[in-house]
């Protein structure tokens, strides 16, 4: 029976429905080919402008490859196989995290795998030690194919070596959440056309070399979360477009710029604001108060400008504040001095300039939540904080260099987290709180005070290990700080970086120049829970310190890795102690100068054989210099100037070959001057006037290239003068009867008083003529003292360790 009329024309439907289908199907797939097709022959455009592959980040971009979703670095959608993610990140073990950025809560819902965490990294190469740096990854441009990948939602391109200018292309990326092209070489202004990417949540264009001003951006972007220009060369003001569409901002770093004008109050508004880095750039005038309103942040750093006014107390409604720097002398958190990129940053900010007045608000020393408060040398005036109660998650506190007055209360006892306290330059008096937990303390510096009584034991119960982990690499921007001023906190006393691996554990307590009396103190240090051992400094010179040191215990070495003790300019009597050699083989510096020790130098300090720096000038020491002085291989700088040695100079002094200060000078040495000392291809300081020298001046010394100071003065030396214009002159030999007339150099004169100043004139004695050196090392030896590794010691002009 024939199928009815109308079932036919069903049926006829149904098929054409079926073909229209297929046929859309058809389409679809040959238009998804297409665009894949499309974002393989931007991919391998990319390649083509990437010149150096050394890690093979793009070998496996094969052109016979029908799909590059499955190519290194590239992730695709599993719907439309749309190119989504380029991630060529180098991200090597050099890198730090300081900031994570969970998924947004609109991309869990949608189930949206491309909106995941993000992780803003930093160099973490002790940033401020000049160490080199190289990232081995790709170089190349940025090629503008980069404008066909339409679909992109994430480009990560950090930690390279691209340079050339940011291609306009990267306008058409309007579905781009994700901008990161960290540390590489850019060039250039930042494009106004990134203003089309209206879905940015994150760019990150630090550590590159971009200059111009700021572009207007940010207006039709409402999505940002993180906006990173630290360590560029920008320059102009900080756009007040920044604080007036930023509700979703979290994140604001503009560090090491050239940016000038004041900080925008509007800043203000950006309510969920957790971080605002403006350091190391020229701004001006005040901290704006509206910062206040700032209920979320809980780092800022304003440090390296040119801020002045009074520090706001409104800065204390920041109820989630955990950093706040206000000023830094040690430098940026980064610098390409001494690396070896293949540019070179222009500097901005070569100084900390900001200079406030007033006290230091109360509402700030309240913060429960402050862990790190750093304000050295900002003008600081009044009495120091009497009320402390709440700093019980205080770690790091620095206000030193100010003019600050008063007594510590002992409520700063309740700070028992407290790992690094620096008070040192101010104004402060009185006894210290037997509740100061100093043996937990990592940093405690309170130099340069009129502190006075006897330094009696501390109480410190259990103490926190969290100071163990300032090595490491750290998880947030809380932790990069620590890290950063701790370990410039060993450069500044002189111990460079090449002494100390990310391994070991450095303690310095410096109690010098107060007016502490009684006996010498013992180690003020807690061994609690390390599990290695550590280098431990302790700073007691400057005081009136009494007793005799023989009875001193230096047993707590034998838990040491390294001591660095200076307990001169006090007022200590009696022998050396005999066996501190034996006790104490990790001496590294030994300063007992200025005293009045008697006796010899004791055989066991030939044991010292780590030791640096012995300075044991300026007492009533007598006997010949001992021989065994030759097994301290490794020592930099010995001065016994002052004393009253007697005898001939033992030859043993040759085998000092890293000895690059030797100082000898107002004693009774007779015999000659060792020639072989012209050996001794690192000594750039020889004092050997006021003693009964006779001989020759060996012609050796002329050829020596590092010596830059040398003095013979007020000997019996004969013959001829060696001739070198830079260390020899006629300051250097005067007051020798015997030898050859001098001829006077005029041109020489600032240098001679410069090396020499008023030494012997008239009828002084040579210890009224010699200056005692109070406290730190002195130009000189800053000069000459080396690491093992050649890399040179520095101190800094303030702290004085």
């Amino acid at each position: 029976m024939p199928p009815a009329p109308k079932f036919q024309k069903h049926r006829l439907s149904l098929i054409t429905l079926l073909f229209s289908v297929l046929a859309t199907l058809l389409v679809c797939k040959a238009v998804s080919l297409a665009a894949v097709l499309s974002d393989k022959d931007a991919l391998l455009q990319l390649k083509s402008a990437i010149v150096e592959d050394p890690l093979g980040f793009t070998s496996s971009w094969n052109p016979n490859d029908k799909d590059p979703c499955l190519w290194h670095g590239v992730s695709c959608d599993p719907l439309q196989g749309r190119v989504i993610t380029l991630n060529l990140s180098s991200k090597l073990n050099s890198t730090c995290s300081v900031i994570q950025l969970s998924a947004s809560k609109t991309a869990a819902v949608k189930g949206d795998q491309v909106r995941g965490n993000f992780t803003l990294l930093y160099p973490c190469l002790h940033v401020g030690v000049d160490d080199n740096i190289s990232f081995v990854g790709l170089r190349g441009r940025l090629s503008p194919a980069i404008g066909h990948l339409t679909k992109l939602r994430v480009l990560s391109l950090g930690f390279n070596e691209f340079f050339g200018e940011l291609p306009l292309e990267m306008g058409k990326l309007n579905l781009l959440e994700v901008l990161d092209l960290g540390f590489n070489a850019f060039h250039g202004p930042i494009p106004a056309a990134l203003k089309k990417c209206t879905s940015l949540r994150v760019i990150n264009l630090s550590g590159n070399q971009l200059n111009g001003t700021i572009p207007a951006i940010f207006g039709p972007i409402t999505s940002l979360q993180v906006v990173e220009f630290s360590f560029n060369k920008l320059s102009g003001e900080i756009p007040n477009e920044l604080g007036e569409n930023c509700a979703s901002l979290m994140h604001l770093h503009l560090a090491s710029n050239g940016l000038s004008g004041s900080i925008p109050s509007n800043l203000g508004n950006c309510g969920e604001l957790r971080s605002l880095i403006l350091s190391s750039n020229i701004l001006q005038n005040d901290i704006p108060s509206s910062l206040g309103k700032l209920e979320n942040l809980e780092a800022l750093d304003l440090s390296r400008n040119f801020l002045s006014g009074l520090v706001p107390p409104t800065l204390g409604d920041c109820k989630q504040l955990k950093l706040l720097v206000l000023k830094n002398n040690n430098g940026p958190l980064f610098s390409r001095k001494g690396s070896s990129f293949i540019f070179h940053q222009e500097e901005y900010g070569e100084g900390d300039y900001n200079f406030f007045k007033g006290e230091l608000p109360e509402s700030i020393v309240k913060l429960s939540g402050i862990h790190v408060l750093w304000l050295p040398n900002v003008n600081l005036e009044g009495i120091f904080p009497q009320t402390w109660g709440s700093c019980s998650n205080l770690k790091m506190l620095n206000v030193a260099q100010n003019f600050l007055t008063g007594q510590i209360p002992a409520s700063f006892g309740n700070c028992k987290n407290l790992y690094f306290l620096d008070l040192s330059s101010n104004n402060l008096s009185g006894s210290l709180p037997v509740a100061i937990p100093v043996p937990c303390m990592v940093i405690f510096n309170i130099s340069q005070n009129s502190f006075s009584g006897n330094i009696s034991r501390f109480s410190h119960g259990e103490c926190s290990n969290g100071s163990l982990n300032l090595s490491m690499s750290y998880m947030d921007l809380v932790g990069l700080y620590s890290s950063f001023f701790y370990r410039n906190a060993l450069i500044n006393v002189g111990s460079g970086p090449s002494l100390f691996s990310l391994s070991e554990f450095v303690v310095l307590h410096d109690f010098s120049r107060n007016q502490f009396t009684g006996s010498v103190p013992p180690f003020i240090i807690s061994l609690y829970t390390l599990s290695a051992k550590l280098n431990y400094g302790f700073w007691l010179n400057g005081n009136n310190f009494e007793g005799n040191l023989s009875v001193y215990s230096f047993d707590p070495c034998l838990r040491l890795d390294g001591l660095f003790f200076d307990a001169s300019n006090n007022k200590i009597v009696g022998e050396l102690p005999l066996n501190m050699g034996h006790t104490c083989k990790c001496l590294k510096i030994l300063s007992l100068a200025s005293n009045e020790f008697v006796g010899s130098i004791p055989t066991s300090f030939a044991d010292m054989v780590s030791l640096l720096k012995l300075n044991l000038s300026e007492n009533r020491l007598r006997g010949r210099i001992p021989s065994y002085i030759g097994e301290m291989k490794e020592i930099r700088y010995l001065s016994l100037s002052n004393n009253n040695f007697s005898g001939a100079m033992p030859w043993d002094l040759v085998q000092l070959s890293w000895l690059e200060v030797l100082e000898l000078s107002s004693n009774s040495l007779s015999g000659e001057i060792l020639p072989d000392l012209a050996e001794l291809k690192h000594l750039s300081v020889l004092r050997l006037d006021h003693n009964k020298l006779i001989g020759r001046i060996p012609f050796g010394f002329s050829n020596m290239t590092a010596l830059s100071v040398f003095n013979v003065s007020f000997n019996n030396l004969t013959g001829s003068i060696p001739l070198n214009s830079i260390s020899f002159n006629c300051e250097s030999v005067k007051e020798n009867p015997n030898l050859q007339p001098c001829r006077t150099d005029q041109s020489s004169s600032e240098l001679e008083r410069r090396h020499f100043g008023n030494i012997s004139q008239g009828g002084r004695s040579p210890r009224e003529n010699i200056q005692k050196n109070r406290s730190e090392f002195n130009q000189i030896e800053i000069a000459s003292i080396t690491s093992a590794s050649g890399h040179r010691w520095f101190q800094s002009p303030k702290l004085h360790w």
